[in-house]
């Protein structure tokens, strides 16, 4: 497995953040709790590489059959990473939406400490 993958971690995280400010019967999350996100988004992020494989493969054949086919994958994977995603959008809303949370001053800026890449 890519040791680069983080998305257990963000799991463990949200569970985290859920026991800390939700009653127990409301920590319903989006996301497959009991599943290996790494190892499932790596599967799923595989089938997406295989089926443009096969979609190149099969357009260079110039085999229309083969072509349509390899397009309905990856319209399928596609949509399985984008569920894959949006319960990590989901999850996330919920927990912003958690009324303990301190109010974000304006001009707020990660500090420097965080070593946050990104603006």
């Amino acid at each position: 497995m890519n040791k680069s993958l983080f998305m257990n971690e963000l799991k463990d995280t949200y569970i985290q953040i859920l026991q800390d400010f939700f009653a127990k019967n409301d920590r319903v999350v989006s996301m497959d709790i009991q599943l290996d996100l790494d190892q499932d988004f790596e599967e799923q992020i595989n089938c997406l590489r295989d089926a443009v494989s096969l979609l190149k493969k099969a357009r260079e054949a110039d085999d229309k059959i083969a072509t349509q086919a390899a397009l309905l994958h990856i319209s399928s994977y596609a949509m399985g990473l984008s569920s894959f995603f949006g319960n990590i959008d989901s999850d996330a809303t919920k927990l912003l939406r958690a009324p303990q949370w301190p109010a974000i001053p304006e001009n707020y800026k990660i500090p420097e400490h965080y070593h946050f890449p990104h603006k």
